[in-house]
């Protein structure tokens, strides 16, 4: 079923998600302002000196992580300036880095901001299970991290598949099951480890309302590694069963079936439920058939692929193996600069769903 701790690309080099990341950079800053908004807005700040502790969970290895949590640092000290009850530099911040236990923390550590205002750990292991002490944490964020489940469903038969995505109403079925239980273990476990009036902000990939949970995503790109590994079996480079056997473990929510996964917990109010961007962008591909070897499409195409291979190489490598992996990320670049010149509006990425949780008192 591949491999259920999804880690992304770690170190310094080309194909790192260090260096391959500007597309999630890009989503998260969507929600700047709404982070600050939310934190001035609802955040219960300690009445007294205290550490606040802050959680990143997903956090990968790039320097998105500094700029999410750089955010929600700078939005507290403002809050506690502009408090008459609260005295400045009374409180201090312990900010935890969490990811699964294979992520590149010593490439993370490395990157760290000379002049952070706090002080740093790092927590491994999966978030759907519980990492903290109860009521330890005054704020968790997770962003682009909550589409990726614990682990593909068990037992599912998806010839020639590798996700729910065109695989019909059994692989939807059994994704779904996975997905409610996954969300519902990490709702019940942020909920034992958060203060009283301590926040959980999520920002994760989404599906519109209107589409099918196995309609075509090829805003997701997976479905372009899908089709290499198809052409693979065909010529005798890979194995048809380990195509077979092989699911990738995402699964992309509409913002109800979210929304119902929270109410059935019954642990937070919830003052943030909404889609915040469309992810297509209209493009000029494909209206004259001269001007479609375009330098900058192809440019574009080579930077996308990168940046898929930085989050899929490791999961792809680990079932089918290495060769098998290189040769899927070669043959990328090519496979979705055909796929840019037959749309007339091209496909950038997916939606992103932003809920902002607060725990009952």
């Amino acid at each position: 079923m591949g491999k259920a701790a999804v880690v992304m690309a770690g170190g310094h080099g080309h194909n790192s998600y260090k260096h391959n990341s500007k597309y999630q950079r890009t989503r998260c800053a969507t929600t700047t302002d709404m982070v600050k908004e939310v934190i001035h807005q609802k955040l219960e700040i300690p009445t007294e000196a205290a550490t606040i502790s802050v959680a990143d969970l997903g956090c990968a290895v790039g320097p998105n992580t500094f700029h999410s949590i750089q955010t929600v640092v700078d939005a507290m000290n403002a809050k506690i300036k502009r408090s008459s009850s609260h005295q400045v530099g009374a409180f201090e911040f312990q900010v935890f880095f969490n990811d699964q236990i294979g992520n590149d923390f010593n490439t993370l550590f490395e990157s760290l901001p000379p002049n952070r205002q706090y002080f740093v750990a790092a927590v491994p292991g999966s978030f759907y299970s519980r990492l903290f002490p109860p009521n330890s944490i005054h704020y968790f964020n997770s962003s682009l991290a909550l589409h990726w489940l614990s682990r593909a469903p068990s037992g599912l038969v998806n010839k020639g598949r590798v996700h729910c995505h065109g695989g019909g109403a059994e692989a939807v079925a059994a994704y779904g099951v996975q997905f409610r239980a996954d969300i519902a273990a990490f709702l019940e476990a942020r909920a034992v480890e958060l203060v009283r009036g301590g926040l959980l902000v999520m920002l994760f990939v989404c599906r519109h309302e209107w589409m099918e949970p196995d309609a075509p995503r090829y805003d997701m790109w997976f479905a372009h590694i899908e089709s290499i590994l198809r052409e693979l079996v065909a010529e005798g480079e890979a194995r048809e069963e380990d195509l077979d056997s092989f699911q990738l473990p995402i699964y992309s929510p509409t913002v109800g079936e979210f929304r119902e996964v929270v109410e059935i917990n019954g642990s937070y109010a919830i003052h943030v439920a909404e889609k915040v961007d469309e992810g297509w962008a209209s493009n000029g591909v494909g209206k004259e058939q001269e001007d479609r070897r375009k330098p900058d499409l192809d440019e574009l195409a080579r930077d996308m692929s990168r940046a898929t291979r930085a989050v899929f190489e490791d999961i792809v490598g680990d079932h089918f193996g290495k060769d098998v992996a290189g040769e899927v990320f070669r043959r990328l670049p090519e496979t979705v600069y055909q796929f840019f010149l037959a749309q007339p509006t091209m496909p950038t990425l997916p939606p992103t769903a932003f809920f902002v949780l607060q725990k009952k008192c």
